[in-house]
């Protein structure tokens, strides 16, 4: 007998976005303690650049997680038939994604206008990591810091990481549960599992050293 295995990778991104979230949060601390002590350096790597390396990791593993749950999706449903317009159009990724949530999971108009504008939103977090440009521009004043920094280190702080990571777990709780009524029977039985990985996630935001945050986004 042959043995075949799957595995969806979103819940595993969706952990490593909320360590990293947790993680970038401990380096703007760190940071804010830098700037009024004769703290050493832990390595070599300041608090502020551990904390854009964590931001980094979190809103990047966002991105990946959703374009994960749209595969796993996907790979359980009949193909759309405006794929083939997609290609040819060279259609948005963002657009792409959005569209089959909302067709094959049932999303209602308005959480469809949500779900666009946070695909959107995280995109654009993900290009300036990957295409961050090359033209030079003025230094931004990061208020907890007062210090003049290039802006990928405000794009990429401690706040983004936790916002984006809370915002794309409440995307998944809200999403993942209309599987149980979708149309398409594979969707409906992936449902089960999904929602188990998506209480494991919440839970773990919960428990880590921003649950102050996760729980005022139930």
């Amino acid at each position: 007998m042959k043995i075949t295995l799957r595995t969806d990778m979103w819940p595993h991104w969706l952990l490593v976005a909320i360590s990293n979230a947790e993680l970038a949060n401990e380096g703007a601390h760190a940071a804010r303690e830098e700037q009024t002590s004769d703290h050493e350096p832990d390595g070599g790597l300041d608090g502020l650049t551990r904390e854009l390396h964590h931001s980094l990791q979190a809103v990047t593993a966002c991105a990946f997680a959703t374009d994960s749950l749209y595969a796993a999706v996907k790979a359980r449903a009949p193909a759309l038939t405006v794929e083939a317009t997609w290609r040819k159009k060279r259609t948005k990724r963002t657009a792409q994604i959005s569209e089959t949530l909302r067709q094959h999971l049932g999303i209602k108009p308005k959480r469809a206008g949500e779900v666009r504008q946070h695909l959107d939103t995280l995109f654009r977090y993900r290009d300036w990591a990957v295409h961050p440009g090359s033209r030079f521009v003025e230094p931004y004043t990061r208020s907890d810091l007062q210090v003049a920094l290039d802006w990928h280190y405000s794009a990429f702080s401690a706040v983004s990481a936790v916002n984006v990571t809370i915002a794309t777990v409440g995307l998944f709780r809200a999403l993942v549960p209309l599987a149980e009524t979708a149309k398409h029977p594979e969707l409906r039985e992936w449902h089960a599992g999904a929602a188990d990985h998506v209480e494991r996630v919440r839970q773990t935001m919960r428990s880590n050293c921003w649950g102050d945050y996760a729980a005022g986004s139930d």
